[in-house]
């Protein structure tokens, strides 16, 4: 687990984000298997995206979650994150890391002021 750069999304997703993001990867044996982090847009975004492969090392997404929760905790704004349609784990995961329930498939992290 590291923190993610503009390289490692355009490796992960073939581009970049338009935006500014701080962020973390899971890598396994050089290759990225994981980015998580969160996107500085007018409404901050959270977002992750894992690869099947990460889905058999069970420790390593509960590092990720830790580590994804301690970026979620370095802002002082809302931020927000859309369970994926495509994703069946997505709402139980936005859940085990500390969204809350919005509305329609939106969560919120729950800023400590």
């Amino acid at each position: 687990m590291r923190p993610a750069s503009k390289q490692d999304v355009i490796a992960f997703r073939g581009e970049p984000y338009s935006q500014t993001f701080k962020g973390i990867v899971a890598e396994l044996d050089g290759e990225i298997i994981g980015i998580a982090g969160v996107l500085h847009t007018q409404q901050l975004q959270a977002f992750s995206s894992i690869k099947d492969e990460l889905r058999k090392y069970p420790k390593m997404l509960i590092l990720a979650a830790r580590k994804f929760r301690n970026i979620l905790n370095s802002y002082d704004y809302p931020i927000y994150a859309i369970a994926s349609e495509n994703e069946k784990n997505s709402i139980g995961y936005l859940e085990y890391i500390g969204f809350e329930y919005y509305q329609g498939r939106m969560y919120k992290w729950p800023t400590i002021l």
